[in-house]
């Protein structure tokens, strides 16, 4: 049978429990088919009885579903009633799972569909199973500019052809800039990505096309259609080929937006992008965006196995001064960071520091350097309650690691040479505390030069794991060169490093303002729990190893921020091993401190 007028399919079998024909729907033509939702009962036993072809169409527009599973037992035979038990669960499952093993079949089934969404899912499988679908994507090792030419000419869509007449007069050169390539390669290339919408993906045959063209005119071409249309797919492609700069120029465009998220996406791997996406994260209003933005660093961080914190060092901000501290403003000025981070506008072609600003300077560039020295005070206090949070934990960075945050990147190599650092060998076993100096070399308590090389660790030295005459000989360096602290490391709170859990009775059960304990928990980023709309009961913290600290306040839904409320405080380790003590030594400080409770020690 023919249905090529046939559009909506929703809940077309969700009420025949009995049909049992499914198998007769394998050749219906779905090219105008837009929603097939609910196609048939929710049960997952009903839809594992649709042809193949049907349940790709289902993974294609939805992705996934709901059905009830048993709990406990996902083996156990169903039973109608069982449906509106206790026993099962309702759970999101994918219409159909591809893999390697499976997806030349899964090709084969819709190989000759014209669907958009599934022509769409056919482009990304060819580029995520390249290897497995070879005798479809050999056809795409194009080896010459003219292959691809006469590929896209023989495939090339004239109906498509008004929506690409805006590509027009762009001169792109083939790679070796003998001369352009033609026109209907372009509009090809922008067809095959409008396709995919909003899941966009980097496409095989695509890139092979880009890679027999000169990248510099490529580029050039696709930032021009962004700026000149402002289409998503235009920055697709852009975002695609045209590196940071691209990232850059779109984000500060489209700003804190999902058009800018997906662009980070395609370039996972660039630094500048994560750090974007960081940005973003943390600064955005845009509830969705933001939630958005944390499932990308979830990924991110599952991804490089690494922790939030890590995450949030790896790629803060560095505000775009390069490793000496500049950043270039235009031809004529430059901004020097200045240790104590400070700003400096420095007079390039006459070679002097301005004490003031020019009174013709550039509006823009102006308003540019106050929002900067808005933002550097942030990021100093950001970033010293990050870093307390790494002295709780005491996480260990490869060298490659330390260099990459706290060396090269300008803000934090100004940060970071007024902290004191533990060495450890490629083994983890303990050699030495450090301090940065400033100028690329290392130094220990008797200011002595450390030699560092690349199979080394760090982490921040904790006083608690220091006898009290390097603590002391630590002090004096920094006093000596006039060196503040930017968080309380060397602390002057004095505790019973052999018996802090004493130290924490001292803590429990005290009473302090509402607002400082709410203040506190988010100084640090800590895990809340809610009573009502906005009144936090407890904080939670957590490291990599398993060591949790706790901080309950006795609050109810009308406890307002000036209120006096009891804390308790419970440490544990989730793994059932023993608590670190820099954990509970370094958590104890920064609540002394912040709770004003230094009459008590």
């Amino acid at each position: 049978m023919e249905y090529k007028k046939l559009s909506k399919m929703y809940s077309m079998f969700k009420y025949t429990d009995s049909y049992d024909s499914y198998d007769s729907l394998a050749n219906w033509d779905l090219s105008k088919v837009s929603d097939i939702s609910d196609f048939c009962s929710n049960y997952e036993r009903f839809y594992e009885k649709l042809p193949l072809r049907l349940r790709v169409y289902m993974q294609a527009f939805y992705g996934s579903h709901k059905v009830y599973v048993p709990i406990e037992n996902s083996d156990k035979e169903y039973d109608d009633d069982d449906f509106i038990s206790e026993e099962y669960d309702l759970v999101s499952r994918d219409y159909i799972t591809i893999t390697k093993n499976n997806v030349k079949e899964v090709y084969n089934a819709i190989s000759k569909d014209t669907n958009k969404k599934v022509m769409a899912l056919k482009k990304k499988l060819e580029t995520e199973f390249s290897k497995e679908l070879s005798s479809v994507t050999d056809d795409y090792n194009f080896k010459t500019i003219e292959e691809a030419e006469k590929y896209v000419e023989d495939n090339y869509n004239k109906k498509d052809d008004k929506k690409v007449s805006f590509i027009n007069d762009y001169k792109v050169l083939i790679k070796d800039k003998s001369r352009e390539v033609e026109n209907k390669v372009l509009k090809y290339i922008y067809l095959e990505y409008l396709v995919l919408k909003r899941d966009i993906k980097k496409l095989t045959q695509i890139d092979n096309i880009v890679n027999l063209l000169d990248k510099e005119s490529f580029i050039n071409f696709a930032k021009n259609i962004y700026d000149e249309t402002n289409k998503e797919t235009a920055a697709f492609i852009y975002g695609i080929y045209g590196g940071d700069e691209a990232i850059k120029n779109i984000y500060e465009k489209e700003k804190d937006t999902k058009l800018s998220l997906l662009i980070i996406k395609l370039n996972i791997e660039s630094k500048y992008a994560l750090r974007i996406l960081y940005e973003i994260y943390s600064s955005t209003k845009k509830s969705e965006v933001r939630y958005e933005a944390y499932n990308l660093i979830e990924e991110v961080i599952k991804k490089m196995n690494i922790s939030y914190e890590e995450f949030e060092l790896r790629f803060s901000p560095d505000f775009s001064f390069n490793s000496q501290g500049e950043r270039l403003l235009n031809e004529d000025y430059k901004l020097i960071l200045n240790s104590d981070y400070s700003l400096s506008l420095f007079d390039i072609k006459n070679n002097k520091e301005l004490k003031k600003i020019p009174q013709n300077f550039d509006e823009d560039l102006k308003d540019e350097i106050t929002k900067l020295r808005k933002k550097i005070p942030s990021f100093m206090k950001d970033t010293s309650s990050l870093l307390a949070v790494l002295l709780a934990s005491g996480e260990k960075y490869n060298y490659d690691v330390f260099k990459d945050v706290f060396i090269d990147n300008a803000m934090m190599n100004r940060f970071v040479s007024s902290l004191i650092w533990n060495l450890y060998d490629k083994d983890y076993n303990f050699i030495t505390t450090f301090r940065y100096s400033g100028d690329g070399s290392y130094s220990n308590c008797e200011d002595e030069e450390v030699k560092i090389d690349d199979n080394s660790f760090v982490s921040l030295a904790s006083p608690v794991e220091m006898d009290d005459n390097t603590i002391d000989k630590w002090r004096k360096q920094l006093e000596d060169y006039e060196i503040a602290q930017p968080l309380q490391q060397l602390t002057v709170i004095k505790l019973d490093k052999d018996n802090l859990k004493s130290e924490i009775e001292k803590i429990d059960n005290s009473e302090i303002a509402y607002g400082t304990f709410k203040a506190f928990g988010a100084r640090y980023e800590m895990y809340s729990e809610y009573i009502g709309y906005d009144v936090v009961k407890s904080y939670s913290l957590k490291t990599k190893n398993g060591d949790t600290f706790t901080i309950d306040a006795d609050v109810n839904s009308k406890t307002d921020f000036h209120d006096r409320v009891k804390i308790n405080i419970y440490f544990d380790n989730e793994n059932g091993e023993e608590v670190s003590k820099r954990f509970v030594y370094t958590l104890l400080v920064l609540m002394i401190w912040d709770f004003r409770l230094t009459d008590l020690f």
